[in-house]
């Protein structure tokens, strides 16, 4: 029987720790961030032929703060946040157009991860976690953010909620 993989905040791993058998996936570390730094080779969405070493580089790169975006970022080894005095407002680069947060987060952020999970993740790690569900082991995805909506432009919005979309429609796949 598949259990499905569930989203969680940090605060409430620390409450399920030791409750019953799960795996916590931790999506703020290693391969499974949008900060870690490949070999620039995921496909920037809407520029065709231009590639990022994370996601993380693609989403502050193309954040317009003072009319201006940042390519640098998509070779960066290490990415720094670029903030906005009102975040809800924020605005990015789409193949030549001026797009919203919630928008950005659609075409930009969700094909990036998404990309980056299916062709570089390693896919050892990602069977470990098809399996454990498939064995019936609770799975709980987390990272330092908690807004799940990605329509809710109010905070940055939770990685791990999109992985665990990803990881549920790959075993809805495999168990149809």
């Amino acid at each position: 029987m598949v259990t499905y993989p569930l989203f969680t905040t940090s605060e409430m791993v620390r409450q399920l720790e030791g409750s019953s058998p799960a795996f916590f996936l931790d999506a703020s570390k290693g391969q499974f961030s949008p900060y870690f730094a490949w070999d620039r080779i995921i496909p920037v969405p809407g520029m065709p032929g231009t590639y990022s070493r994370s996601v993380e580089g693609i989403w502050q790169g193309l954040k317009i703060i003072d009319g201006q975006i940042d390519f640098s970022l998509f070779d960066a080894k290490k990415v720094r946040k670029r903030r906005v005095l009102d975040y809800p407002s924020t605005r990015f680069l789409h193949g030549g157009k001026n797009i919203d947060l919630v928008m950005a987060r659609e075409v930009l952020y969700k094909p990036a991860y998404r990309w980056m999970f299916e062709h570089l993740v390693f896919p050892v790690f990602r069977e470990k976690i098809y399996g454990s569900a498939e064995e019936g082991t609770q799975i709980y995805c987390f990272d330092v953010d908690c807004n799940a909506d990605a329509t809710d432009p109010s905070s940055s919005f939770s990685h791990a909620s999109f992985l665990t979309d990803l990881i549920n429609e790959e075993l809805e796949r495999r168990n149809e």
